[in-house]
């Protein structure tokens, strides 16, 4: 698949997500529930493994959730970093460090690309949104098998 046409299908997606997406009846209840999840993963790093993974699971499920019902467009014509740094402040309310963090990857790593720095890892161009969805839904995933890891131990 050509670069040009992989952009187009995630374009595509992006706008089907954009048009599916129902109004949000009580943002702060979500908000809420997310942050208290993320406070109870932070709790439960006392506990034994299961409960710890379970607690890391329903974080990033909620995070998935939350974000994946609230799509967002940015304009192409800003600089990437800027960009990322716009989804940096989408997201700073849901308080977890732990994407905080990889926003500020994504913001130094686009700015290092503009300027002409390679970096080692392999960076993937399209919508940020999408790309933050991925990222969430692949630590959902390994959240999940952790947790079915723990259980059997």
């Amino acid at each position: 698949m050509s670069k040009a046409s992989q952009f187009d299908d995630e374009e595509h997606e992006l706008d089907r997500l954009l048009v599916k997406a129902r109004p949000i009846k009580d943002d702060r209840a979500d908000l809420q529930r997310v942050i208290a999840a993320i406070q109870a993963e932070q709790a439960s790093l006392e506990k034994n493994d299961e409960h710890c993974a379970q607690s890391s699971f329903e974080k990033w499920r909620l995070l998935h959730k939350y974000l994946h019902a609230r799509p967002f467009r940015l304009s192409s014509t800003r600089k990437r970093s800027a960009q990322w740094r716009e989804v940096a402040r989408i997201c700073a309310p849901l308080e977890d460090r732990g994407l905080q963090d990889w926003l500020a990857l994504q913001i130094d790593v686009a700015a290092n690309r503009a300027q002409g720095i390679a970096d080692l890892r392999i960076r993937r161009d399209g919508p940020c949104y999408l790309i933050l969805l991925e990222y969430v839904s692949n630590k959902k995933r390994t959240a999940l098998a952790v947790l079915h890891w723990a259980r059997e131990e």
